[in-house]
């Protein structure tokens, strides 16, 4: 019985013992693994850098604060992930050097390069971007990367655009940031400015500006956007795209995005050509309205004129109403000179008082305002003289032309511009559309 109650304690004795190692060997193991991921995020803080002017993606705004939708995705990442992050704005150029220099950890966006994949390892993308060239409005002669040749071109120093203008022979001119880049453009010191087509878009549409430039042909570049570390901190990239499938997963990626781009520059065909439509019909009314207010503009300002006591609200309203009209004719100029058909104004005269680019190709190279309908030939063009239109509403005439040594087939679409109320011609308008 006593040698029974010796074996039972010894057994209880050396159980006890192997629970105690394998419950050691288990906070052991625990240890170790926590040990291996607080070096990866918790016991270290993550030094992020950024371009401190790179719209949306990142920025510093008008009250101090740096944010962007990379800002947002570097702290959700570290949010989800359990890591400390301290985010450092700086110029996109010093912030490249701080990353070769392994003087912070991660730049919060860049997009992979063959030169920059030997340096750096990268995330899975955050993002797609075009890399495209901005013109203004009026430049007809930059179509591609290839015209760029002998033409002073901007961009942003140490920015992908630096490698895709090393193989053009332009005069290139890097500047600071994207912003600063673009206004070179704006303000018509150089030709062209390559850069992030979101990025030019969004700093444009902020100060108004969409209306002056225009993104030429196809994106030069389409490339991944992502999170760039050194080649020794694969650990700290692997965590991160852990953390960028947790976001996507859990719809915060979709959030974050929709909240820096949405629809802001999504363009449905559908939508452009039925808002194409509204324009075209609004710019004929529009056109209606001014010749209108043009012919009772003489009688008006007598009126004003025998008006002594209210002279100075009298004035005051002309002058808006100069304006409005000033703003008027600006909308209408732009409505022609962007206008995918040629476009011919004559007054009752027959005298050309408003054409657009595209008529030059097709009716005459050297036409300009104050050329008549006889003097642009259009008498053979239409097989009639002006006059033979009075009465008519409206004409429509298919037409072969000679262009550039090519016959090509044209619809001509006459208009006669009346003055509904006394039935008053007030002049003609041209529409010459190709067909073939």
């Amino acid at each position: 019985m006593i040698i029974l109650k010796r074996m039972n304690r010894l057994m209880f004795t050396i159980c006890m013992i192997m629970l105690f190692i394998s419950v050691g060997f288990s906070f052991t193991g625990q240890g170790d693994n926590y040990n291996s991921k607080a070096k990866k995020t918790d016991r270290k803080t993550i030094a992020v850098v950024g371009d401190m002017n790179y719209p949306p993606y990142e920025y510093i705004k008008e009250d101090g604060s740096y944010t962007g939708f990379n800002v947002d995705i570097v702290k959700k990442i570290s949010q989800v992930k359990g890591f400390h992050i301290e985010i450092i704005p700086m110029t996109w150029e010093k912030a490249v050097k701080s990353l070769e220099n392994r003087q912070v950890n991660i730049i919060q966006g860049m997009i992979p390069s063959g030169d920059r994949s030997k340096k750096f390892i990268f995330s899975k993308p955050i993002l797609e971007n075009d890399y495209v060239i901005f013109t203004l409005k009026n430049n007809n002669i930059i179509e591609s990367v290839i015209d760029l040749k002998g033409r002073k071109v901007s961009y942003q120093l140490s920015d992908l655009a630096e490698e895709v203008l090393s193989s053009v022979d332009a005069i290139r001119i890097g500047k600071e940031n994207q912003r600063d880049a673009i206004q070179l453009l704006l303000d018509k010191k150089v030709d062209a400015f390559v850069g992030n087509k979101l990025t030019g878009m969004y700093y444009l549409q902020k100060i108004n500006s969409l209306n002056k430039v225009k993104v030429q042909g196809s994106p030069l570049l389409k490339n991944n956007y992502s999170i760039a570390a050194n080649q020794e901190d694969k650990e700290i990239i692997d965590t991160i795209n852990e953390g960028i499938e947790e976001l996507k997963e859990s719809g915060e990626y979709e959030k974050i995005y929709d909240k820096w781009f949405g629809s802001l520059f999504e363009e449905d065909s559908g939508i452009l050509r039925i808002a194409l439509g509204i324009l075209f019909v609004v710019f004929v009314i529009t056109m209606i309205v001014i010749f209108i207010v043009a012919f009772y503009n003489e009688k008006l300002r007598k009126k004003f004129d025998k008006i002594v006591c209210e002279k100075d609200e009298i004035a005051e309203a002309l002058d808006r109403y100069q304006e409005e009209l000033l703003s008027t004719r600006m909308i209408i100029d732009n409505l022609i000179d962007n206008s995918d058909f040629g476009i011919l104004i004559f007054d009752t005269n027959g005298i050309l008082r408003k054409y657009n680019t595209i008529t030059k190709q097709v009716i005459k190279e050297s036409i300009r305002v104050g050329d008549t309908w006889e003097s642009l030939n259009l008498v053979d063009i239409m097989g009639m003289d002006l006059e033979d239109s009075v009465g008519l509403d409206s004409f429509s005439k298919e037409v072969k032309m000679l262009v550039n040594n090519h016959v090509c087939l044209f619809n001509i679409n006459m208009m006669t511009i009346r003055n509904v109320e006394k039935n008053e011609n007030l002049g003609w308008m041209l529409q010459i559309k190709k067909l073939s």
